[in-house]
């Protein structure tokens, strides 16, 4: 990108700053969605609610006001979150993402929220034209 710029390619260079913005926002998209799906069964409090979820399908919520079932969708097959299923666990993630300093947490899989940043692409690209000019 900064190689576009400097040669005046300006809209190619913000093409090329669009697309790695769309890349880093799916690889973060997943990665939340992954983490909230290896926590296998998870009973999440936070005070006020209280969530159960399995391979990220919420099964119940219990709030003040909101007491609960909710009509989960069946298991996903072979570990795959059909994608009609995916905003409700990307919603469910984001949520968790950033309040997981004051949640309490029971699960029988792995809890990996805050979920950490992912590599900034600007350093995948640098290393990667490093590994390239140094094969050259």
């Amino acid at each position: 990108m900064e190689l576009l710029a400097a040669a005046q390619r300006f809209e190619e260079a913000a093409f090329v700053r669009d697309r790695t913005s769309a890349l880093t926002g799916a690889l973060r998209r997943q990665a939340l969605v992954q983490a909230l799906f290896d926590g296998g069964r998870v009973e999440i409090e936070d005070g006020r609610s209280r969530w159960v979820i399995e391979q990220a399908r919420l099964l119940t919520v219990d709030t003040a006001t909101l007491p609960g079932v909710v009509d989960p969708p069946p298991a996903p097959a072979a570990g795959v979150l059909p994608r009609v299923w995916t905003d409700e666990a990307l919603c469910l993630a984001r949520y968790f993402d950033r309040h997981a300093h004051r949640l309490t947490v029971k699960t029988t899989g792995s809890w990996n929220f805050p979920v950490p940043p992912g590599p900034e692409l600007t350093t995948i690209a640098l290393s990667r034209r490093s590994a390239v000019s140094s094969d050259s």
